[in-house]
């Protein structure tokens, strides 16, 4: 590593890349320093912009060798070459959601096959050789994927937050959103600015915020949140403190499989529609039902993996916190004519703690988690170990938290019980929910062990 005069400028070597996108230089002169946009291989020109005491961060002056022109090729220490290419979207580097264009897509999908491998080895204290993470499940056109979109106004500007910041990044045209997502995007800021596109004061957009809770950490009375979902059909709401453009309420709909769910704006459903499908077979074949097992999917959401699986199970019982994600669910069985199942409204902790003492229901055979991204409570865990159903199926769009929970299922013993082996890992696969993102969908089978 070389300084130059000025001691925040280094030229740097990436030799891998962290699960935020960034490429990961280490030095024994420097703690280690993440700078997005450094792919690894590459040896960039660098300026760091914050220190702290373990690693330092700092943003890519210019490439200076591991590519050719605006193409070219960097290769990490296991031998992996990762391809440079220009990004497609003109705010890319600023905008918070992608942070991977600047690689090829076949590339994005190696290194998110290697995070999970990685979080396994690291935090689950997998062998390395135990167990094998399948290669990703892909788009074939991984872009305008998305059915969802939260928008954010500070008074004069409408787009995403950006990196690390508050800060809000407009843009022209945002690849990720359909062309009528986009369409509607360039109304609701018409609408916010009184069609001026100044941030006047005066525009209903601005006045409809007043006495409302903008987005957390935001600063002002102008500043709110809004978000845009669109269907299979591409129909679209709007869901903020007050109606902009479109109609507000009512459900969306999504054919997944032989299935039609409908959701409420009020209700998750997974942002990729093309994806979603993908998810149900995993999950399908991973439970491997023969007709008479005991499913329960915890934090069921709109019923969309355990009404999946309904139709070869003996029953399916939903858990989810979400009131009207639970109304969904109940509508959705009763759309699909799926009599064998039944969601529970209640916290899941607060409902498997109820288990023993109000509630009758058979223990499980097969448990489905797809808990939010901070991954399952301790009291979740705990009751798991204790119900001990055959397979746990664990969905997850986060490998830290899943491979955290993974080694709890597989070390730690439920109550009277010793320490010991409970669970293995048998079939680990992850799914691109969120190309050009650094996020990634994973589905893990675990196995009780018996003995």
């Amino acid at each position: 590593m070389d300084a130059g005069v000025d001691k925040d400028i280094l030229v740097i070597r990436a030799q891998t890349l962290a699960t935020d996108g960034s490429g990961v230089a280490r030095s024994s002169e420097t703690p280690v320093v993440f700078v997005p946009g450094l792919l690894p291989g590459e040896t960039g020109r660098v300026r760091v912009v914050r220190r702290r005491k373990n690693f330092w961060r700092a943003q890519v002056l210019e490439v200076v060798s591991g590519f050719a022109g605006q193409e070219g090729q960097g290769f990490d220490p296991k031998g992996y070459v990762c391809t440079r290419q220009r990004p497609r979207c003109s705010v890319f580097g600023r905008c918070g959601g992608c942070v991977l264009q600047h690689m090829r897509y076949e590339d994005t999908l190696y290194w998110k096959k290697r995070w999970i491998e990685e979080a396994l080895i690291r935090i689950a204290k997998v062998e390395g050789k135990s167990v094998v993470v399948k290669p990703v499940i892909g788009l074939d056109e991984p872009w305008r994927y998305r059915n969802k979109s939260v928008l954010h106004w500070d008074g004069v500007r409408l787009g995403f937050y950006g990196v690390r910041s508050h800060e809000v990044v407009e843009f022209t045209e945002c690849l990720l959103l359909s062309k009528g997502m986009n369409e509607a995007v360039r109304r609701l800021k018409r609408d916010l600015t009184g069609g001026d596109g100044k941030g006047a004061q005066g525009a209903k957009g601005a006045q409809g915020a007043k006495g409302t809770q903008g987005a957390k950490g935001a600063k002002g009375a102008g500043r709110l949140s809004v978000t845009i979902r669109e269907d299979a059909m591409g129909k679209r709401r709007v869901q903020g403190p007050h109606v902009l453009h479109g109609q507000r309420g009512g459900y969306l709909t999504y054919p997944v499989g032989e299935l039609v769910f409908d959701v409420s704006l009020g209700s998750f459903l997974q942002v990729t529609t093309r994806q979603i499908q993908a998810l149900v077979r995993v999950v399908a074949r991973m439970a491997g039902l023969k007709g008479d097992e005991k499913v329960w999917d915890l934090y069921s959401g709109v019923g969309l993996l355990g009404l999946g699986l309904a139709c070869d199970a003996g029953q399916v019982v939903g858990i989810e916190e979400n009131v009207q994600a639970v109304r969904d669910a109940e509508r959705n069985a009763r759309r699909n004519g799926i009599s064998k199942s039944c969601f529970i409204a209640g916290k899941v902790e607060d409902v498997l703690m109820a288990m023993d003492t109000e509630m009758v229901l058979e223990p499980p055979d097969v448990v489905i988690v797809d808990p939010p991204r901070a991954g399952l409570s301790s009291v979740v865990i705990e009751r798991l170990l204790c119900f001990r159903p055959e397979k746990i199926l664990y969905v997850s769009c986060d490998p830290a938290t899943l491979a955290r929970d993974l080694g709890r299922l597989m070390h730690v013993a439920g109550e009277g019980q010793e320490t010991g082996s409970c669970y293995k890992i048998t079939d680990v696969q992850p799914i691109d929910m969120f190309p050009w993102t650094a996020h990634v969908e994973c589905v893990v089978l675990m196995v009780r062990v018996r003995g």
